[in-house]
C-alpha cells in the first residue's frame, strides 16, 4: 500500500469536510489508477443520501455541487 502524500490528503479532507456540511456521508475511499503514464485519484462517497436516486440523478448532484463548491 503506498502513503497519501499530505498535501492530497489535506485536498481530499478539506473537500469530504465541505460533502458533509450538504449531506451525510457514511464511508469515503480514496483510491488511484494507472493510465497513459500517469496516476489519477478517485475519491468514492457512501452515503445513504444517493439510495433512492437514479445514477443520473446522483451523477447531476456530484457534478453541480462540484462546480459550486470549488
Amino acid at each position: 500500500m503506498v502513503k497519501v502524500p499530505s498535501s492530497v490528503q489535506k485536498v481530499v479532507e478539506h473537500y469530504v469536510i465541505k460533502i458533509e456540511k450538504q449531506i451525510p456521508i457514511k464511508k469515503t475511499i480514496l483510491f488511484s489508477s494507472y493510465a497513459k503514464g500517469t496516476y489519477d485519484k478517485d475519491l468514492a462517497i457512501f452515503s445513504d443520501y444517493f439510495t433512492d436516486m437514479e445514477q443520473v440523478e446522483a451523477f447531476k448532484f456530484y457534478f453541480y455541487r462540484h462546480l459550486i463548491m470549488m
